[in-house]
């Protein structure tokens, strides 16, 4: 729930630079099913970094996608990496029984 709040927090501050674009529906509709989805992981019991780092890369694409967050999009690979390393590590754990 940490890392939901850094990135929320990031990808709302660099939001500044695409003040100019008008958010369409589609576009909204975009951005709220990154939310709902996370959301709704917490809601079936899963924890952890998985849902957080989903949410963060469902984020990463839509910034992406509709031209928002500007420098911040662009150097956000690096967290975007070191989720696809957590949950690597996630689901060989789970191979093994074992939650991360």
């Amino acid at each position: 729930m940490k890392l939901t709040l850094v990135f929320t927090t990031l990808l709302s501050a660099s939001s500044v630079y695409a003040v100019s674009q008008k958010v369409t529906q589609a576009e909204y509709n975009d951005w709220e099913h990154c939310l709902t989805e996370m959301l709704g992981r917490f809601d079936q019991g899963d924890s952890g970094d998985g849902p957080t780092c989903d949410y963060w890369t469902c984020l990463h694409g839509q910034a992406s996608k509709y031209g928002r967050g500007g420098i911040l999009t662009g150097t956000s690979n690096a967290l975007t990496a070191v989720c696809g390393v957590d949950n690597l590590a996630n689901h060989v754990a789970g191979w093994f029984g074992v939650k991360i």
